[in-house]
């Protein structure tokens, strides 16, 4: 199973209207979380890939796909 796979599950837990969710899908905007939902999402993924994310980085997040890229940095040791 590839990293977007894996990150398409642990965030539909975060999803209470069962929205289809892609790499696509814009975590403001598509599914309405808010910072302190983000913060919580990112705890949950650095404890499943076992990396540390980089507050510095979450402005890059916006897609599934964007956040997706960067957990394949971190898990590859690029930051």
């Amino acid at each position: 199973m590839d990293s977007t796979t894996e990150l398409i599950r642990l965030i539909e837990s975060f999803d209470s209207k069962n929205r289809k969710i892609s790499p696509a899908t814009v975590l403001t905007r598509d599914l309405d979380l808010s910072s302190v939902e983000i913060m919580e999402m990112i705890e949950k993924i650095e404890d499943h890939f076992d990396i540390n994310f980089p507050l510095n980085r979450l402005e890059e997040v916006n897609s599934v796909a964007g956040l997706a890229a960067i957990i394949d940095d971190l898990m590859t040791g690029h930051s």
